[in-house]
């Protein structure tokens, strides 16, 4: 069932490179920045507290440069989402342990420096991105070029994966962690992207799959429009709820023949501080945290 038949979406997202046009584009760092990340920041990159404030500007005017996307203007990358994740702990345990993580358009990969911040070893630790300069740019931010051991790939997810550098991890992934990607695309593209992720994963009882995207109270459409932007063949997206999610994941379970538990969540931003709501029909749409939780059996 596609769920974005309808030609008009329910909410069309205005993207502008400009960030005076920006709605999503936030000067106020310290409204953003949440007081546990401050904590990381501060002693993962020995960046001085009184040149922090400097240093986040400088890294959101080069990444918006390089894509203007909401998460980037909005400066969701400085709280690593995945602390708010259910199975954080799991997650964490697991690449304590040895295993590998593969972070799904990383952006700068704040997630995994909040792994590496936490304990977790970083060779085995991966990110893809349509966009290699986040990579540089994340280098730079978190000031750890000569420290960081993990691997980052630039990849077109729209591709078959055995035409990009994930080829080599197919079936190699202990945990995979998929934060404010899959929600990009409609609902069929929803599906193909989820079953083509969970294959990367190994097929053994306990690998995860940690899903972290924006999600709406019944689902809702949205259209993606202004200054040539394009995410995905539609450019239209879907913001699902824990039902929507569970039916994704059963047509997934249904095209690869894996066998996995789908634990899932929906949790406003505004009851835990994480969401500022103006009151607009933007700050209204992407207030909620879809969390889910894939384990194989």
């Amino acid at each position: 069932m596609a769920k974005d038949d309808k030609k008009e979406p329910d909410f069309v997202f205005p993207v502008s490179k400009n960030p005076e046009d920006a709605v999503y584009f936030y000067k106020d760092v310290d409204a953003a920045l949440q007081p546990q990340s401050r904590e990381m920041l501060l002693k993962y990159t020995g960046v001085p507290s009184d040149q922090l404030i400097s240093h986040i500007k400088e890294a959101q005017s080069r990444a918006f440069k390089v894509a203007p996307y909401s998460s980037v203007g909005s400066m969701t990358w400085l709280n690593p989402f995945i602390v708010l994740h259910f199975a954080y702990s799991k997650a964490l345990e697991k690449v304590k342990n040895g295993g590998s993580i593969l972070d799904c358009a990383c952006m700068i990969a704040q997630d995994l420096r909040q792994l590496a911040f936490d304990g977790a070893p970083t060779d085995k630790m991966y990110g893809f991105d349509f966009e290699p300069e986040f990579f540089n740019i994340g280098y730079d931010f978190f000031q750890d070029r000569a420290t960081f051991r993990g691997s980052f790939l630039e990849v077109d997810a729209t591709k078959d994966f055995s035409e990009t550098e994930l080829r080599d991890l197919s079936g190699k992934v202990d945990v995979i962690w998929c934060a404010k990607f899959i929600h990009l695309y409609d609902w069929d593209d929803q599906i193909e992207m989820a079953s083509k992720l969970v294959r990367l994963l190994k097929p053994q009882p306990g690998s995860l799959f940690l899903g972290s995207q924006n999600g709406f109270p019944g689902g809702r459409s949205m259209s993606l429009k202004g200054s040539g932007m394009k995410v995905s063949k539609s450019n239209m997206g879907f913001l699902n709820d824990v039902d929507h999610l569970k039916e994704i994941w059963e047509e997934v379970g249904k095209r690869t023949g894996l066998d996995f538990d789908v634990e899932v969540t929906l949790l406003d931003l505004r009851t835990i501080g994480w969401h500022k709501d103006s009151g607009s029909d933007y700050h209204k749409t992407i207030g909620y945290n879809l969390q889910y939780l894939i384990t194989m059996k």
